[in-house]
């Protein structure tokens, strides 16, 4: 599980990273340099500048983050086929198996069912906090 957990950060990281870094050039210069003006340590200029201005960001590579998760069949596959005993065993891959290796195919579309109805938990409210700050910000 470790081996598979390491080669989805290495898959990863990267993308986020460059949400990051977006993120941090988007942060207003004018409001570090009052934050500095007012006496504001490196510290505290994170704390309460830095890390507000990244509040969306950091949200958005949650969402993206928690929903790859979610779908995270072609690395599991790949590296370790869910074995050994089934210990790397996740969701998509679990449908996989019941409807394309035992062709149980009802049980293979009820666990999709269940995938898709997570990944709707975490997408719908996701949408909704969208619409609300593009509403605030017009």
């Amino acid at each position: 599980l470790y081996s598979v957990f390491v080669a989805y950060l290495w898959q990863t990281v990267g993308f986020s990273m460059v949400l990051f870094l977006a993120g941090l050039q988007n942060v207003s210069q004018t409001l570090v340099e009052a934050a500095r003006i007012d006496g504001a340590g490196r510290w505290k200029v994170f704390k309460h500048v830095t890390l507000p201005a990244l509040r969306p960001t950091i949200t958005i590579i949650l969402v993206l983050s928690v929903i790859s998760s979610l779908k995270a069949f072609d690395i599991v596959y790949g590296l370790t086929g869910g074995g050994p005993a089934q210990s790397t065993q996740m969701l998509a891959l679990w449908a996989f198996t019941q409807a394309m290796q035992i062709f149980d195919f009802g049980r293979g579309a009820a666990i999709s069912v269940v995938l898709l109805l997570i990944t709707m938990a975490v997408v719908i409210p996701y949408l909704k906090w969208t619409q609300k700050h593009e509403e605030v910000e017009s």
